[in-house]
């Protein structure tokens, strides 16, 4: 048994603890043992404001060199399921690949979704990406108290967030 289980670790390009790991604890979220590694993915779980484009990496170590890297995604509702888009890599020695979310889109991200990334024979977990509304302010009224050198009289305006006024001007 040690015997193969040397000739294993030396002649597979797969980790042989993950593989027994795997083995004792199969319910367990380890990864499966693969030649290619992906590393560092970056923003992993996070949140962004409606409307943002989120820009996706990862390290990728082990992949040939007409290997694709892919980032999918699904949104929440599942209007979109396993939608791929191919990772490019800022420069020709870098082992980091880079995409946007979402794709085909200028909106960016308008509902939760969860992505991971698939190279060569490796697939990284699930990361959620949960999305916010921005807090926004409605102006319903405004007064203007002008300053006595003026000569203006006080003035209202409602609906209307664009606040200008002579300096020592009071707004309320």
């Amino acid at each position: 048994v040690i015997a193969v289980c040397a000739v294993y670790a030396v002649l597979s390009p797969k980790s042989l603890a993950l593989s027994t790991l795997r083995v004792i604890n199969p319910l367990s979220d380890i990864a499966a043992p693969s030649r290619v590694q992906i590393l560092d993915v970056k923003p992993g779980k996070t949140s962004v404001a409606r409307g943002e484009r989120v820009e996706v990496s990862a390290e990728i170590h082990g992949l040939s060199a007409d290997e694709p890297v892919r980032l999918r995604y699904s949104t929440a509702d599942e209007t979109t399921v396993d939608e791929s888009i191919r990772m490019e890599r800022p420069s020709a020695e870098s082992r980091r690949f880079e995409a946007s979310l979402p794709r085909g889109t200028d909106a960016g991200v308008e509902q939760d979704l969860s992505y991971w990334i698939e190279a060569g024979d490796a697939r990284s977990r699930k990361f959620k990406l949960t999305v916010f509304t921005r807090p926004t302010l409605m102006v319903q009224k405004i007064h203007y108290a002008y300053p006595p050198y003026t000569g203006l009289p006080t003035k209202e305006t409602n609906h209307v967030g664009d606040i200008r006024g002579v300096e020592g001007t009071k707004v309320t």
